[in-house]
């Protein structure tokens, strides 16, 4: 039996290669071929292509052009592979990997399997046990009826024999005894989207396991599974994480964190910059923050200096709210070239009172040579130590902390990220928010190649958005402009 990094791995491997499955094999059968899934699969994946690319738009001709690509033909035909079902890809307890899918014509199976043949890359097709066989790349092993077919593998020799049995007795089984009910499948099927997958948390590498069990505070992951999908929808795709079967303990860990995570407000969208290059937030509670820090060894020797001349443990506890990240696009030229980059941090307070200590903060700067603090206004302060220089203070209760210049606003003239401004809605309510503004990087990007696929990917991507809509679900977004569809335009690099 192989290791759970391997089966791991090889979960990876059968979303990419089921996609490839897809356009390769090309070209209708109920789900009645799902009777050959094992019963004891570990991940299940599942691939509706007629479903995305009625989400991509593309037409008969797009999808002729993609099965070109990938083939490398110049036309696309038949094959016999079913492709208005989905085609599913799994790894059963012994490590082996396959590839389900109904077949639409056997004859024109056979024919896809005579060409692949001429070109050296596939073998004889023969029957055996009423099923035809045939090997592919010399490790492959597919078999088909006039109903499904299957392929696994990679395997040589002596295991691709005992590979034959189980293909043998996987194709023949009944649906009673296959995994088509088994829980896994049918967490994968239930997901809304043309691309899902999910498998036992157990398959995880084995840090990522650990750190999953501390959050979830359980003793095992034997009953957990993680569910991903991939869906499109205009100019978004949405590639997300969740844990669809949570049992009633992990339900209530779930629950327990999802009080400690507020959702995010969204006020502090005002004080972004329209030049933004990434924008972090989430809503936290100071004392928890500063009970965090003070966990780490070098964060608490690094507070334990700075509160010799500003209380920043009264600051921390004073935050209530959202508290965000702003860094503006110049930090990635300024990091280019080894300067330090500029941003700021912003946070809602609860209350302001420690700034009546300011008087007895610049009293003991002045006693310490390591340091030097002045007063800029009754609320902003300029601190610097050694070549390090920011200002920070309060204005109507939320704090900044800025490299470069005082807190700016909208009332001021200041010019707030008019992306978060229009996402706002869709911000307020996350767990967590982050998004990187993509179009500051395009130009690098292009300037640093020729290859026009490279042209096509940073100039579709706009923004990528990171989020926790709750607690046990995580969520990428990959957004192109407006107005267009960005998987059709990524698949057929326009």
């Amino acid at each position: 039996m192989k290791n759970k990094k391997s089966l791991f791995i090889a979960c990876g491997a059968a979303l990419v290669v089921a996609a490839l499955l897809a356009f390769f094999l090309l070209r209708k059968g109920g789900r009645s071929y799902t009777s050959a899934l094992p019963s004891d699969v570990q991940a299940v994946a599942c691939l509706d292509a007629k479903a995305l690319l009625k989400a991509a738009d593309l037409s008969l001709s797009d999808m002729g052009q993609l099965i070109s690509r990938f083939s490398e033909s110049e036309e696309s035909e038949p094959s016999g592979i079913d492709m208005t079902s989905p085609v599913y890809a799994f790894v059963d307890a012994n490590g082996n990997t396959g590839f389900l899918s109904a077949v639409s014509s056997e004859d024109e199976l056979q024919q896809t399997l005579a060409k692949m043949q001429d070109e050296g890359r596939a073998g004889d097709v023969t029957l055996q046990r009423g099923l035809s066989w045939c090997v592919i790349d010399g490790k492959w092993l597919l078999s088909f009826d006039d109903k499904k077919a299957l392929i696994m593998g990679p395997a040589t020799g002596d295991a691709q024999d005992q590979l034959r049995n189980t293909i043998a007795e996987l194709m023949q089984q009944s649906r009673s005894d296959s995994g088509a009910k088994a829980e896994l499948t049918e967490l994968t099927e239930k997901a809304d989207a043309p691309l899902s997958a999910t498998l036992s948390a157990k398959l995880l590498p084995q840090k990522l396991q650990q750190t999953l069990q501390e959050w979830l505070k359980t003793e095992t992951l034997d009953d957990v599974f993680v569910r991903l999908q991939l869906a499109t929808k205009d100019n978004v795709i949405t590639l997300s994480a969740d844990l669809p079967n949570a049992s009633k303990a992990v339900s209530e860990r779930l629950d327990d964190i999802d009080d400690m995570l507020d959702p995010i407000d969204g006020n502090l969208i005002e004080y972004s910059h329209d030049n933004s290059l990434a924008w972090i937030c989430m809503n936290v509670d100071g004392k928890e923050v500063l009970e965090q820090l003070r966990s780490i060894p070098e964060l608490r020797t690094m507070l334990v200096g700075l509160n010799l001349v500003v209380d920043v443990d009264a600051i921390l506890r004073s935050i209530d709210g959202d508290l965000a990240l702003d860094i503006p696009d110049q930090a990635m030229l300024m990091s280019l070239f080894g300067g330090v980059p500029p941003m700021m941090l912003t946070a809602r307070l609860d209350d302001d009172d420690f700034l009546e200590q300011s008087s007895y903060w610049l009293e003991s700067a002045a006693k310490n040579p390591g340091f030097r603090l002045k007063a800029l206004s009754e609320t902003d302060f300029s601190l610097k130590s050694g070549n390090n220089d920011i200002n920070f203070g309060v204005h109507d209760k939320v704090l900044y902390v800025n490299t470069q210049s005082r807190l700016g606003t909208n009332a001021d003239g200041h010019a707030a990220w008019d992306y978060l401004s229009k996402r706002k809605a869709a911000i307020s309510g996350q767990r967590f928010y982050a998004v990187v503004n993509v179009q500051p990087l395009s130009s690098l990007a292009t300037a640093a190649t020729s290859d026009k696929r490279v042209e096509s990917l940073v100039g579709n991507i706009h923004y990528i958005e990171f989020t926790m809509p709750t607690t046990g679900r995580i969520e990428l977004n990959i957004i192109g402009a407006e107005g267009t569809n960005i998987a059709r335009n990524l698949l057929l690099n326009e």
